[in-house]
C-alpha cells in the first residue's frame, strides 16, 4: 500500500471521495489504498508538494542510497582565490 507523508510542519486534513477524511499531523506518514490515492484533494496537494507519496519498498532503498552518500563525506571544496596583483591593488 502507498504511504502519504505531510512535509509541511504543521497538521493537515485531506478529504477523500468516500467522504471520510485522514489527518495527519506533522511529518506523520500513513499508509492510504490504492482507492484513496483517486481524491482530487490528494492529487492536488501531492501536486503542490505539501504531501509525498512514497511505495513501502522504496523506503529501504532511499535510505540505502543516501547512507551511501553521507559516508563518501562531502565533495571538494572549490575555493577562489585572487592575487593582489591581479586585481591591481596593493595590500593595505
Amino acid at each position: 500500500m502507498p504511504i502519504v507523508r505531510n512535509r509541511l510542519f504543521q497538521p493537515v486534513g485531506i478529504l477523500l471521495t468516500d467522504g471520510r477524511a485522514l489527518y495527519l499531523q506533522s511529518r506523520q506518514a500513513i499508509e492510504v489504498s490504492d482507492t484513496d490515492l483517486d481524491s482530487p484533494h490528494l492529487k492536488s496537494m501531492l501536486a503542490s508538494e505539501q504531501l509525498m507519496l512514497t511505495e513501502p519498498g522504496a523506503e529501504g532503498q532511499l535510505s540505502t542510497e543516501t547512507a551511501a552518500q553521507e559516508s563518501a563525506g562531502p565533495g571538494p571544496v572549490a575555493t577562489k582565490e585572487a592575487p593582489m596583483e591581479a586585481a591591481g591593488g596593493t595590500q593595505p
